[in-house]
C-alpha cells in the first residue's frame, strides 16, 4: 500500500511538471550515484568494526548480499517520493501565488531597519558564514542519506515501514 502510494505520488508529480520533475531526478541522481555509496561503505565499515571486528569486511560483504534486495525498494520510492516533493514545492507559486510576501518583507524592514539578511551578514564574518553553508550543506546530505541508508538497510521490515 505504501508503494503504490509513492509511485502515485510521484507519477502525480510527473504529470503535474514534467519538465521540473525529469530535471530534478536527473540533479538528484548525482548525489544518489556517488554520496549514496561512499557513506554506505562508511557506515558498514563503523557497523562491521563495532560488532564483527574479527572479520569485518566479510560482515560487510554479508549484510550488502543479505539486505540489498530489501533495500533497493526504500532507495528507489525515497527518490521518487523526494523528487516529487521537491517538484510539488516548486510548483506552489503557480497552485497559489505567494500573496504575503511583499507584505512580510516590508515587515520585516520595518522590525530590523534593513533586509534581515544584511543584518545577519554584518554580525556572522563571512569565514564564519561560509564554514557555516559548508556545514549545512554536508550535515544535510549526511542526515539525508544516514537516515535513508539505516532504514533501508535496517533488519526488523516492521521498524523499516514505521
Amino acid at each position: 500500500m505504501l508503494t503504490a502510494l509513492c509511485l502515485a505520488y510521484a507519477l502525480a508529480a510527473l504529470c503535474m511538471q514534467p519538465s521540473c520533475y525529469l530535471h530534478l531526478a536527473q540533479s538528484y541522481a548525482e548525489p544518489f550515484v556517488f554520496f549514496l555509496p561512499a557513506l554506505l561503505a562508511a557506515g558498514l565499515g563503523v557497523v562491521a568494526l563495532t560488532f564483527a571486528r574479527h572479520s569485518p569486511t566479510r560482515f560487510m560483504f554479508d549484510m550488502l548480499r543479505q539486505r540489498w534486495l530489501g533495500a533497493a525498494p526504500v532507495i528507489l520510492l525515497f527518490f521518487l517520493g523526494i523528487t516529487a516533493f521537491t517538484t510539488f514545492k516548486i510548483a506552489i507559486p503557480e497552485i497559489v501565488p505567494f500573496y504575503a510576501d511583499r507584505m512580510l518583507a516590508e515587515l520585516d524592514v520595518a522590525l530590523h531597519g534593513a533586509d534581515p539578511w544584511t543584518w545577519t551578514h554584518r554580525v556572522v564574518p563571512q569565514p564564519i558564514s561560509a564554514v557555516i553553508f559548508i556545514g549545512y550543506g554536508y550535515g544535510w546530505h549526511l542526515q539525508w542519506f544516514g537516515t535513508l541508508l539505516f532504514v533501508a538497510f535496517w533488519n526488523n521490515p516492521a521498524g523499516r515501514l514505521r
